[in-house]
């Protein structure tokens, strides 16, 4: 399927992972694919790989509000710990 790449911006990689964001959003029903599970270097690119072909506009606008609500209580710090 089409994917969007994102990857995450060193404000937030600094204080989180793609694979404990993909977990975190697993709990709040988002399927979001680690970028780092992807590769096989030492220290693999932080990113999330977000499928969108098989949605419809409603379901990506919900998923979208999900993701940025998750991301900034990351970014802020909020909720259960992101290591």
């Amino acid at each position: 399927g089409m994917h969007l790449c994102c990857p995450l911006r060193p404000e937030l990689s600094s204080r989180t992972t793609d694979c404990r964001l993909s977990a975190l959003g697993r709990e709040q029903g988002l399927y979001l694919r680690a970028l780092s599970s992807h590769s096989t270097l030492p220290h693999p690119p932080q990113g999330l790989l977000l499928g969108y072909t098989a949605f419809t506009d409603a379901e990506l606008t919900k998923a979208a509000r999900q993701l940025t609500d998750l991301l900034w209580q990351v970014a802020e710090g909020g909720g259960s710990p992101v290591r």
